[in-house]
């Protein structure tokens, strides 16, 4: 398991854009667009129409995305993330306020519901999980 890995035996989806703003991660961070700005990804969500495009998927020949590159985004299908609280199988995903998966908290406002997000397996916080996006 690795943060970003899919599940190639499984149904998946995914688009390529160009990073707008750069990572120092290998895979498995969330990923945002922007309307009107198709060909772009955002690491953070931009405050004027930005939505939760997917996930980075890991390639193996990158271990950071810097401004420019190309990143493919898991759109649909399961991919290993890390999380940043802890996770039971089932619940629904949310980002929290620093971009870090979590279980959704109806009560928090800070977090970013992932529509058709779900947690497939149960971890500690910093440790890897399964999302499934659909």
């Amino acid at each position: 398991a690795a943060p970003g890995l899919i599940f190639p035996d499984q149904p998946y989806q995914t688009v390529s854009r160009c990073m707008a703003e750069g990572s120092e991660s290998e895979g498995g961070f969330p990923v945002f667009a922007k309307k009107g700005e198709d060909a772009k990804a955002y690491t953070a969500k931009p405050e004027t129409d930005g939505y939760f495009l997917g996930i980075a998927q890991r390639i193996q020949t990158r271990d950071e995305y810097p401004v420019g590159t190309p990143v493919t985004v898991v759109t649909t299908g399961m991919i290993w993330v890390v999380v940043g609280g802890d996770v039971k199988s089932g619940d629904d995903v949310a980002l929290d306020s620093d971009g870090k998966f979590v279980a959704l908290d109806s009560e928090d406002e800070t977090q970013t519901a992932i529509a058709g997000g779900k947690f497939m397996s149960t971890a500690p916080s910093g440790a890897y999980a399964v999302v499934v996006l659909k």
